[in-house]
């Protein structure tokens, strides 16, 4: 319990006391602060620091009986640069004999004088204009060159042979107070019978934190403050006994010089007893340079212009909780993204199609939030195709000024009663150096319902084939109408990591044709694409308008289906790891599926748990995930003057991946680290780099590690990194060569990562 005591008198060790500004030095109360040395050019003596309960002090204990001639005990942090003096609260269970020391910038000790200190409490001022008893060592001088490099108390064995000391209270004068950096708000907590008040106090080595703990208890509590940084995080762990009724804890984050103003730390403070209650509490600790938009805070997507980030809605199905899409907008709205899609068919009334009224209010109100819309109009078989051109042409009238990009049908191998009529396989390929003929008639619909549109609307967007990857590339080489602007396809990862697909060219004699690449990669098959336009002469766009990982749960029923049920935390990790990868890529926009939960989060379904949403509305990680990410992308692009290299990348060797079969087809894993640079014309004085492992999501090891090299952003520093999936940030360290930036054994956990560089 910190007491307060009535000043008796003030001992002046030194000459006279120049006043100035006054702040804090360190805290007391706890010994991490301080060092402790026995005089060891005098052997003999003994000395220690150790916690006084009572008084909320540290406490020097000392013993001569043994030799030595002093014993001393300085503060850790450093020095402000215009320090002019010292004040310590300090008391006293006998007669003691004070000095003190001063290293000046040189290395050069001043000594003070010998002063006689009785029994009890006082103040003490140590003043750094001496006089002085002695000086030796670094550059010789008079008096003290500034900035000073340490201070120490002195107890001398010239009255008693042992005692002790306790430090309540250590404060420094100064000409003029130092800048202060950072900035942080008070708090107060009620956990597990006890109650928490903080407040942040300007000290020299940095802010400090002063909370007074109240006990309404019987028991004691553990409480930690756990400060985030790259690998491990740096924890400080106290146990707080039932007694005293009222006890005094500091805390300093920062050592004296370090902290980046750019960074925003959260810390989190946390109070557990032995019954397994806790409670928890976030510091935020803000630099002043610091920018809540430059580290991921949330961006409504009326306020971001362009973006390649889409979702996936059923509001047209009006089930469950899609019914209420101005609530779901509105979730989306703050999320970021900026597409959405949706499917319609285009009702017939009478002897006219059209839009109904509700699909028309929906579609209105994603307009007004300022989200575009890709509406996939459904195409079927059974539909003569100039009545399928005829409600095609109501949907694109009835939407104008609505929808931009029309999308034409949905997974053709899935629905729309292709194969039932027209037979064939569902990849498209007979196998007898045939396509099927359900892909020719599809592909039919899909060129004249481009033309038709083309010639109503020529400034509309359209879309289509998506079907499976491979009778997308048989549809392209049978040819497709060069009205159709873009190449649709649903890259799901299945069961696979975000950065591979099941397409791949070792399994060509199943498909009849080569996709993708070896390794079944993501890039392989976006680049087989893009290679395809390149060679028949038109650059069409490609649009990945479904993408997602389910969150169920397996039961024993359903481990045989080709999705797999991810853990919320490994369904966030993968769908922001993919859309970085689209980012580098060439696709025109990635539509994660989908938004809301369908079927009611019905755990064992993995239909059901697709979603960014549960089906109470509440968010799943993956949600605030795509929402720091848009953030941190927006307006950003590739950089192509930053040459990244990730110089290297090693494995443990029990690193094993996750090697899967696709039909009877092993597809090796990714094992490579990714990084690559963007920026935006809007924040010169930003960079941005996106850096993560593609090894299979895993809790089993803490984490890899990675060297890189970045050139073209000579000029550029104090990196911040934040974790997209958590969202803390933490400082990197870095080295400059030249106009080369090196982050050597950069530590990657499971989450991706985005480092914000600033300039200088």
């Amino acid at each position: 319990m910190r007491l307060i005591y009535l000043l008796v008198a003030v001992m002046m060790l030194g000459g006279p006391f120049v006043r100035g500004e006054e702040m804090c030095l360190t805290g007391c109360d706890n010994p991490a602060f301080w060092g402790v040395h026995n005089g060891g050019e005098f052997p003999g003596a003994e000395a220690g620091l150790r916690k006084n309960e009572e008084l909320g002090a540290i406490e020097l204990y000392y013993d001569f009986s043994k030799g030595g001639k002093y014993v001393a005990v300085f503060p850790t942090v450093g020095i402000p640069p215009t320090a002019k003096g010292f004040r310590l609260k300090v008391k006293a269970s006998q007669e003691t004999m004070l000095n003190y020391r001063i290293v000046d910038v040189s290395g050069r000790t001043f000594q003070g004088q010998t002063r006689a200190f009785g029994p009890g409490t006082r103040d003490v001022e140590f003043s750094c204009a001496g006089p002085w008893s002695g000086a030796w060592g670094g550059k010789e001088a008079a008096v003290p060159q500034q900035p000073l490099q340490g201070f120490s108390l002195m107890v001398t064995d010239e009255k008693s042979k042992s005692g002790r000391i306790d430090i309540i209270s250590c404060r420094v004068e100064c000409s003029k107070i130092p800048e202060q950096k950072f900035a942080a708000n008070d708090f107060k907590i009620n956990a597990c019978n006890w109650n928490f008040s903080g407040k942040w106090i300007r000290a020299a080595g940095g802010p400090m934190l002063e909370v007074t703990a109240e006990n309404h208890s019987k028991e004691g509590v553990d409480v930690a403050f756990d400060f985030p940084e790259m690998g491990r995080n740096r924890v400080l762990r106290l146990s707080l006994k039932p007694r005293p009724l009222r006890q005094i804890i500091t805390y300093m984050p920062l050592a004296v010089g370090s902290g980046n103003e750019r960074n925003i730390y959260r810390i989190a403070f946390t109070v557990s007893d032995k019954n397994g209650n806790t409670g928890k509490q976030m510091l935020i600790l803000r630099g002043n340079q610091a920018s809540d938009k430059s580290l991921g805070a949330p961006v409504n997507s009326k306020n971001i212009k362009e973006s390649s980030i889409g979702v996936c809605v059923h509001f047209s199905q009006r089930t469950s909780g899609w019914v209420e899409y101005e609530r779901l907008l509105e979730m989306i709205g703050e999320s970021g993204i900026k597409w959405i899609r949706d499917d319609t068919s285009g009702v017939k009334d009478g002897d006219r199609f059209g839009v109904c009224e509700y699909e028309l209010r929906y579609l209105k109100a994603a307009r007004n939030r300022g989200l575009n819309t890709i509406l996939c109009v459904t195409m079927s078989a059974d539909e003569e195709l100039s009545m399928a051109l005829k409600r095609i042409e109501a949907v694109v009238r009835d939407t104008d000024g609505l929808v931009d990009v029309y999308e034409l049908g949905n997974e053709p191998n899935n629905f729309g009663n292709w194969l039932k009529k027209y037979g064939g396989t569902w990849n498209g390929w007979e196998g007898d150096g045939k396509v099927s003929r359900w892909v020719k008639e599809h592909a039919k619909y899909t060129n004249a319902a481009a033309e038709m549109i083309k010639k109503i609307r020529p400034a509309a967007i359209v879309i289509g084939l998506g079907a499976c990857s491979s009778t997308n590339f048989h549809a392209l080489k049978m040819g497709v109408s060069p009205k159709l602007d873009g190449v649709v396809d649903h890259p799901y990862g299945y069961a696979m990591p975000a950065e591979q697909v099941p397409w791949g060219q070792s399994l060509q004699s199943r498909d009849g044709i080569k996709t993708g690449d070896e390794n079944f990669t993501y890039a392989g098959l976006v680049n087989s694409y893009v290679e395809h336009f390149s060679r028949t002469g038109r650059m069409r766009s490609l649009w990945a308008t479904e993408f997602g990982y389910s969150s169920f749960w397996f039961n024993g029923k359903n481990e045989t289906g080709l999705y797999a049920g991810y853990t919320e935390e490994a369904q966030a990790c993968y769908i922001v790891r993919r859309l970085l990868l689209s980012q580098l890529l060439p696709v025109k926009v990635s539509c994660i599926y989908d938004f809301y939960d369908d079927g009611g989060s019905e755990p064992f379904n993995a239909e059901s748990n697709f979603g960014l949403v549960r089906s109470d509305f509440s968010f799943k990680p993956v949600y605030l995930s795509v929402q720091r990410l848009t953030s941190l992308l927006a307006g950003n692009s590739v950089d192509r003057k930053a040459m990244v290299k990730v110089v290297s990348q090693p494995l443990h060797g029990c690193v094993k991946g996750a090697n899967v079969a696709w039909d009877k087809v092993k597809v090796p894993s990714g094992m490579e680290v990714k990084a690559f640079g963007l920026s935006d014309s809007a924040t010169p004085d930003e960079r941005t780099l996106a850096v993560w492992s593609t090894l299979p999501y895993s809790d089993e090891l803490n984490n890899r590690v990675c060297s890189i090299a970045i050139n073209g952003w000579g000029g550029f520093g104090h990196p911040v990194a934040i974790d997209l999936i958590s969202g803390y940030s933490y400082d990197i360290p870095y080295t400059v060569s030249g106009q080369t930036i090196r982050l050597d054994n950069l530590i990657l956990k499971h989450h991706p990562v985005v480092i914000k560089f600033f300039r200088n």
